[in-house]
Parts: C-alpha cells; sequence; structure tokens
C-alpha cells in the first residue's frame, strides 16, 4: 500500500497463492522464484525462517538477478546465504542489499562484542546495515507497550513474567 505512491507494482512470491488484494499486481509461488527474480528491481525478504526458507536465496538465485537489483532483508539473516550474499556484494554483481537482520546474535549478556557475521559486510560500501529495526511502526509500539504494561501488572500482583530473555 505504501510503495503505491511511487508508481511501484507489487509482486508477492508466497508458498500458497493470495486472495485478491488490490495492493499487489501479481502473485507467483516460492517454487516459480527463479523464474521471477530475473525481473525484480528489488527482493524484499518478509518470510519466517524455518527449514523450508533456510538458504532459500543462495547464490544460484542471486545470479539470476538485475544488476541493478537490491535484496532487502527485514526477516531472519539464514533466510539470505551469508557467505553467497558477501561474495555477490564484494563482486558487485548485484545493485546491493539493505539488511536488518542478522546472522549471529549473542545468546546471554555474557557474549559482548559478537560479531554479527563471519564475513566484513561492514567494509561494503554497497550495503545498508540497520540493528533489526525496520519492524518499527505506531501499530507495533502499541502492542509492545501493552504487553510491557501486562509484565508490569503481572510482575505487582507476583504472576508469572512472560518472554524473560535472561533469568
Amino acid at each position: 500500500k505504501k510503495l503505491k505512491v511511487f508508481s511501484t507494482k507489487c509482486i508477492a512470491i508466497t508458498r500458497k497463492e493470495i486472495t485478491k488484494d488490490k495492493n499487489i499486481h501479481s502473485n507467483y509461488l516460492t517454487k516459480d522464484l527463479e523464474n521471477i527474480i530475473s525481473k525484480l528491481d528489488y527482493l524484499i525478504i518478509a518470510c519466517p525462517l524455518n527449514e523450508s526458507t533456510k538458504n532459500l536465496i543462495s547464490k544460484k538465485k542471486i545470479s539470476l538477478m538485475k544488476e541493478t537489483a537490491v535484496i532487502i532483508n527485514i526477516a531472519r539473516g539464514s533466510i539470505v546465504n551469508e557467505k553467497d550474499l558477501y561474495e555477490v556484494l564484494s563482486n558487485h554483481r548485484i545493485g546491493g542489499a539493505i539488511i536488518d537482520t542478522w546472522y549471529n546474535y549473542p545468546s546471554s549478556k555474557k557474549e559482548n562484542g559478537i560479531s554479527p557475521s563471519l564475513f566484513d559486510y561492514h567494509k561494503l560500501n554497497n550495503i545498508v546495515m540497520t540493528p533489526h529495526l525496520s519492524a518499527w511502526s505506531e501499530p507495533m509500539l502499541k502492542r509492545r507497550f501493552t504487553f510491557i504494561a501486562r509484565n508490569i501488572e503481572n510482575l505487582v500482583k507476583n504472576r508469572k513474567l512472560k518472554n524473560i530473555v535472561f533469568p
């Protein structure tokens, strides 16, 4: 909906065909990704990470993309093969990437300074990197504040807290 103001054709690539959506120009199935990826100017990845999506975007698929194409990953890092993306960007095979999600995250408070990737993405000039902030929106903030308020209420009433990260 927000892309329409830029006269953008939005193509959805999904596991199952979606019902008619006035904001989507056309819908393809994931199994057809290799056939459609060469037509895309931007590939925005917004799917869950699971066995069928891990390394879904690899050098083979990226090599089919336009030289000016940009990959935008707002989902999970491992959906795009880490090494393949680095190599493709290092060789300027595509226009670039915007990464809002990473491959390595600290598993505890004690893991300070953990690198988000095995590769030096920060040395590349064709990538924009953000610290997993793409989901920031007014509805998200409202949901988050509501959740926090409920957890504070649970704390005050000595009830079980939800989503404790570090015990």
